[in-house]
């Protein structure tokens, strides 16, 4: 089992991950399905976030903290099921690098950084992959890669 910080991290990371994502509404309901997972949440965001930045990350966080509790896989198999269902998809290289970014987190202003491209490029390769994709959000793009629901 993992302890109570390494839980915090995990949920404030996916906290922070999403939080242009206002999904209150959603978060809640899936608090009510998994009391459980409340008393971390509520602790994560009476510590960390305003109750208006609640958003999809929270509940990326929840599908994260049950596949923690998978027994016998090892946190680099766990980080490894968020990307294999991303690299099958039919993306250039450049836009599977901004794809990673912004599952990783990233704005579009820090990929640009990282990538030393413009942000307009990075709107470019963004808007490419969503048209191949057939997707039009990065709520969207969670459920494509199979971060909210990983390949078993």
């Amino acid at each position: 089992m993992i302890g109570l910080s390494a839980r915090r991290e995990g949920l404030l990371k996916a906290l922070v991950f999403c939080s242009g994502f206002f999904l209150t509404g959603l978060f809640l309901d899936i608090l009510k399905q998994i009391p459980q997972l409340s008393v971390y949440i509520s602790i994560l965001v009476i510590d960390f976030t305003p109750w208006y930045q609640l958003s999809v990350g929270t509940i990326t966080a929840v599908w994260a903290f049950r596949d923690l509790q998978v027994p016998g896989r090892t946190m680099e198999e766990r980080s490894r099921l968020d990307w294999v269902h991303l690299d099958t998809l039919p993306v250039t290289g450049r836009e599977r690098e901004v794809l990673r970014l912004i599952l990783d987190g990233e704005t579009n202003a820090s990929i640009a950084d990282r990538l030393f491209i413009s942000e307009s490029t990075v709107k470019k390769h963004i808007n490419n992959s969503f048209r191949k994709l057939g997707i039009r959000s990065r709520w969207e793009l969670l459920k494509q890669v199979g971060v909210l629901h990983p390949k078993e």
